[in-house]
């Protein structure tokens, strides 16, 4: 059976993938409300060490003609 005729779908994360902007969005949103790592990478489907690196990382600010613009990530939910 090849996988367009398969019936299990799962709408799981793929490991090794790079995060998407709506997971870091969600990420940033879970941090501000005080959720722990574990329960962070619980509700975005990653390990609790890709929400440690993500939060360390952060998301740089951008200078454009003089003026720092700092990016803030929306999630859509």
């Amino acid at each position: 059976m090849d996988h367009i005729h398969s019936n299990t779908i799962e709408d799981v994360r793929i490991p090794g993938r790079h995060l998407s902007l709506e997971e870091r969005g969600m990420i940033q949103a879970l941090h501000r409300q005080g959720l722990s790592l574990r329960n962070i990478a619980a509700a975005v489907g990653c390990a609790h060490m890709t929400v440690f690196y993500e939060l360390r990382r952060g998301t740089p600010d951008r200078k454009i003609a003089g003026v720092i613009w700092r990016r803030v990530l929306q999630p859509d939910f």
